[in-house]
Parts: C-alpha cells; structure tokens; sequence
C-alpha cells in the first residue's frame, strides 16, 4: 500500500537558519538591495503638488500622500490641517509628515 505524501513545511528549510548571524547578513543585505534613491522632481512636479495641497487644504478633502523615506517608500491618507514652513512639516489629521519627504500628493 502507498503511504501519502505529508509535506514538511518549514521543517525541510531548518538547516539553512543553522548560523543566526547568516540570517541576519541576509537581512541586511535583501534591505541594501531593495532601497532606491530619492526621486529628482522637476519644477512642473513642485507647482503641481502646490496646487494639490491647496486645493485639498481648502476643500478639506482626504488626500493620499507618497513618503520617501530611508531608501523606500511609503502611502499616507488623512485631511490637511496645515503647514508649518519653519519647521519643514505638513500637519495631517493622523499625523506630521517632513515636507521633504513628500514625493507626490494624490
């Protein structure tokens, strides 16, 4: 009689996780890997996310923001409740973002 076939699971993949440090090298090295650098906006870009943030700002509607951040990027939804040019931060309803970091506002 034929025995069925039970899969291992993660259980085959225990030898390769033998060394801590390995996996660790590893880590960092698929995160080295995966940062990029920060996107060059042109003027265009600038005046266009301007219009943007005030139209949104004065409609009071939910805008999605795009973050660069640490060579990667990231998504960030709220309502616009202000800016603060001294500072170099734009204040959402979820929180304060640098306005440094922003690469395009949807």
């Amino acid at each position: 009689m034929a025995s069925v076939y039970q899969d291992r699971k993660m259980l085959k993949w225990l030898p390769f996780q033998s060394l801590p440090e390995q996996g660790e090298d590893l880590k960092a090295l698929y995160q080295k890997r995966r940062k990029r650098t920060k996107p060059l906006l042109s003027t265009d870009q600038y005046e266009l996310m301007q219009y943007r943030f005030e139209a949104a700002w004065q409609s009071q509607e939910t805008v999605t923001l795009t973050l660069f951040k640490n060579g990667g990027v990231r998504r960030v939804q709220g309502i616009i409740l202000g800016a603060d040019k001294t500072l170099g931060t734009l204040m959402l309803d979820c929180e304060t973002v640098l306005l440094d970091d922003i690469v395009e506002i949807l």
